[in-house]
């Protein structure tokens, strides 16, 4: 089904029809369609025609600017999940400004930028070490660890991580360590493992480099890619 540019479907202006092939004998259309607070989505055809989708769902959400929930106040409007779900910026008592879906906020599930979580005025290296496992060689992170196997902090919100990014949401454990014992990272360094083990935060194991040096070390180890 093709749709003419320019046609309306409520809050939705048809931009073009794309269609790409299913099979050796079947072809779908999809409409890409601007909606009138600027989102740019695909949409099936027949749901247009027949009424069923007249907007990109923003109109679906109640405007929750100005109000108040625990530590965060509601700003304005921000982005939208894969789900068509409306995130609100907020700014919490602490400072930090962080992005929340309205339905945590209306049902009460988030009341902070995370600084809430326990942290009780506790230090951040009180934190951090209780989750390390000191061995003889390398201390592992015992928390969380991204897909790529490298110890990660989401200690949102904590103010001695505030104090020094107001914008980051989840830290590498090692920069963490870093910090902790030597201080501030500069812009331009990376804290690199001299022991190649990502969940590794023993701070004798980390060293200052820059994105080359990291590089350079990896290819004098023989971890690139193509050297296995």
């Amino acid at each position: 089904m093709i749709m003419r540019p320019g046609t309306r479907f409520g809050k939705l202006l048809v931009l073009n029809t794309l269609r790409h092939k299913v099979d050796e004998t079947h072809w779908r259309s999809r409409v890409q369609c601007r909606c009138d607070c600027g989102n740019v989505k695909l949409y099936i055809p027949a749901n247009l025609k027949k009424g069923g989708t007249n907007s990109c769902g923003c109109g679906k959400a109640n405007d929750l600017t100005g109000g108040r929930f625990g530590k965060l106040l509601a700003l304005r409007r921000g982005s939208q999940t894969a789900q068509n779900k409306v995130r609100w910026v907020c700014r919490c008592d602490c400072g930090r400004e962080t992005e929340v879906i309205g339905t945590r906020l209306v049902t009460g599930r988030q009341r902070s930028c995370g600084c809430m979580m326990g942290f009780k005025g506790r230090p951040l290296a009180d934190l951090f070490w209780t989750k390390v496992s000191r061995g003889p060689g390398c201390w592992n992170w015992t928390g969380h660890l991204n897909r790529k196997g490298y110890a990660v902090v989401t200690a949102v919100g904590h103010p001695e991580l505030v104090a020094i990014s107001k914008t980051k949401r989840v830290w590498l454990a090692s920069r963490v360590s870093w910090v902790l014992t030597h201080g501030t990272v500069p812009s331009d360094k990376l804290v690199c493992h001299r022991c190649d083990n990502p969940a590794c935060v023993r701070p004798s194991h980390l060293f200052l480099g820059s994105h080359q040096d990291n590089v350079d070390d990896m290819v004098k180890k023989g971890r690139g890619f193509w050297q296995k």
